[in-house]
């Protein structure tokens, strides 16, 4: 039986993908492999969001081409984002070892079907497609591709521009989901605010939430990632009225300074998402909020960058996903004047990071004592591991419940990243 690895980098979509594409072999006759030396085949899924991304991928693509030249195998298939901007360069430096390069714009659906006749003579109609089933949340992209164009980033480029995917559609996933025993389903879109607007419905997000949220059996629903200049208040009071949506929202700042807003085209100011925040603080009990942030942005002053700090201390994220700034090719910030030098970002990255910290550490502790609703997602090491509805990852002493079960505990203990539990 012929072996492939598969090797993901980037965000949930890029899993989602990997996924599918993992489904693709294993119905082709192919068996999954951890160790890359064993496989036949490897598939490279790619980011291309940060630099290091970027350069992990072309190391990998090098690495394959080695131990092909070496033993004969494996090949590679090479997808996703930096697939779509550096074919060239993923060319010259495989060589024969890649089998083909699948560009990340392509539709999903369409680079499955290339696999598959590349890898036997069978006309893509008579390919069955089954999703591993029975796991306890599923991810479902609803949209792909952005047309924002911020100024720092490429996946409009990579991904192409948004299209969303029909609503029988995505309800006909989710329902085989949540018979095969789902629990939890984040909805996935680079700008999942604008999920819809392509078939001229500007409700299109709320419209879908309140279709999953009466279907039967589901418990949790999330989604990601909205962009804060695209949601609006009557969208929020309608969210609030769901049964079924978690508490928690993920909403992208990048700056707390005007000025470096303004330069990032995001279309919003410091004000406008500190009222977005006020809102929803009073519409949700006990949300958590996340956030990304980028530091040493073309041109960010000492002062720019206080603002984004005192932004942070201000709304006091849950957590904060923060990124020294990368240039990224065919971006208008990578040719903008006044980068930054390395060691400066690098140091307002250590102190932002230490003030976030701070803030999630005494945000995680107001939880001691409480009891909780756990999703049980996994098992390891005496241990079980399952979220709340606020996202918060739980790590809970001995074996509680079973996959999928949603379980009451107490929280005994709380650090930066994660909860500490007991079973009530």
């Amino acid at each position: 039986m012929k072996k492939f690895n598969i090797i993901t980098y980037g965000c949930q979509i890029n899993e989602y993908e990997s996924n599918k594409f993992r489904e693709t072999l294993q119905n082709l006759g192919f068996e999954e492999v951890d160790d890359i030396k064993r496989a036949d085949l490897v598939l490279l899924n790619s980011c291309s969001v940060r630099e290091k991304s970027e350069e992990k991928l072309l190391s990998r693509v090098g690495f394959v081409r080695s131990l092909y030249e070496k033993n004969g195998f494996p090949k590679s298939i090479v997808t996703g984002c930096v697939a779509t901007t550096e074919e060239k360069k993923i060319k010259k430096i495989g060589k024969d070892s890649v089998l083909t390069i699948l560009k990340g714009d392509e539709p999903l659906n369409e680079r499955r079907e290339k696999i598959f006749n590349i890898l036997i003579p069978v006309s893509a109609d008579t390919m069955t497609y089954e999703r591993t089933k029975g796991k306890p949340f599923e991810f479902v992209p609803v949209m792909f591709g952005c047309n924002s164009f911020c100024t720092y980033c490429i996946v409009p480029i990579t991904k192409g521009r948004e299209k969303s995917q029909p609503l029988d559609k995505i309800i006909n996933e989710i329902e085989d989901l949540v018979k095969a025993g789902t629990k939890e389903i984040t909805l996935l879109g680079q700008n999942i605010n604008h999920y819809g607007l392509d078939f001229g419905n500007k409700n299109g997000l709320i419209e879908l939430l309140e279709e999953i949220d009466r279907m039967e059996g589901i418990k949790r629903i999330r989604f990601l990632t909205s962009h804060p200049a695209d949601f609006n208040i009557e969208t929020l009071k309608r969210m609030g009225e769901l049964r079924h949506i978690c508490p928690h929202f993920h909403l992208p700042v990048q700056s707390g300074s005007n000025r470096i807003l303004k330069l990032m085209k995001r279309g919003y100011t410091r004000e406008y998402y500190v009222s977005l925040i006020n809102e929803i603080n009073g519409l949700f009990r006990d949300v958590s909020i996340t956030t990304d942030i980028i530091v040493g942005f073309p041109t960010e002053t000492d002062e720019d960058f206080i603002e984004t700090k005192k932004l942070v201390e201000e709304i006091r994220f849950d957590k904060s996903f923060i990124a020294a700034f990368s240039k990224r090719p065919y971006t208008l910030a990578a040719k903008m004047d006044g980068q930054v030098e390395d060691k400066v970002k690098k140091q307002r990255l250590n102190e932002l990071l230490k003030v976030q910290n701070n803030i999630s550490l005494k945000k995680n502790r107001v939880y001691i004592g409480k009891t909780v609703e756990v999703l049980v997602e996994s098992f390891g090491n005496g241990l079980t591991f399952g979220r709340i509805p606020q996202d918060k990852l739980v790590i809970i002493e001995g074996k509680a419940g079973n996959l999928g079960d949603l379980i009451n505990v107490e929280i005994t203990d709380a650090d930066f990243i994660h909860l500490r539990a007991l079973p009530v």
